[in-house]
């Protein structure tokens, strides 16, 4: 959970990125990209947050549930998990391809 990437946020982009017209209207490009912001965003969030919950459930803190089962029995085959895989983006890559693609 430490290696994956911070969240985005509007503020790590160029000012006019989301800079809103006369008529309050923003342009496209700042439109798609809060969209995809918000996509990615939830995929770093899920991955975070299993991660967490995948090493307690190692360490015995938390059960191991079947989707954490699931989860670490990808990972070790280097498949990008089921949970990952049905917020992100299309891919038919393995995992560490799949990670480095991401970052």
């Amino acid at each position: 959970a430490a290696k994956t990437p911070g969240l985005l946020t509007e503020e790590d982009a160029a000012l006019v990125t989301f800079q809103k017209d006369e008529e309050g209207a923003m342009n496209s490009l700042g439109t798609f990209l809060q969209i995809e912001m918000l996509k990615f965003n939830k995929l770093l969030k899920k991955m975070a947050t299993s991660l967490t919950e995948l090493q307690r459930a190692i360490k015995g803190t938390v059960v191991m549930s079947a989707e954490l089962d699931s989860m670490f029995q990808a990972l070790l085959l280097q498949r990008v998990p089921d949970m990952w895989s049905n917020v992100a983006y299309l891919s038919l890559k393995p995992l560490g391809s799949w990670f480095k693609d991401l970052v």
